[in-house]
């Protein structure tokens, strides 16, 4: 029987049966996980995705397993990805422009001024 621990496994149930949302994507990569890993590797390589800088740049670590988020799920990901995005907004607004951040002792001057 398979079990996750403690872990929550987006795949797999805790029985060991598959999630309905990844049956195909699991069928498929089963046939030959190996493959799969491999193909994700040549898809970094190839389009020279990278993190880091200097001597510690390095390929980024793709998993050939995606993450499948359902229409739920997406929809409150999608309110809060908006939210976030306003608040930043205003926050860029804000430091390009009237500072009320900085005269309000939230953020000091030094640490905008500073900023690369």
């Amino acid at each position: 029987m398979y079990d996750p621990g403690e872990f929550y496994d987006e795949g797999m149930e805790a029985g060991g049966d598959v999630r309905p949302a990844y049956r195909e994507v699991l069928d498929a990569i089963s046939a030959d996980p190996a493959g799969a890993l491999e193909r994700s590797r040549a898809v970094v390589h190839e389009h020279k995705i990278r993190f880091g800088k200097g001597d510690a740049e390095q390929d980024f670590v793709l998993d050939p397993v995606p993450r499948i988020v359902d229409g739920a799920e997406w929809a409150e990901l999608a309110r809060g990805l908006a939210q976030r995005a306003r608040a930043l907004n205003a926050l860029l607004a804000d430091a390009y422009g009237e500072r009320r951040i900085v005269a309000e002792g939230v953020i000091p001057d030094r640490v905008l001024n500073g900023a690369e």
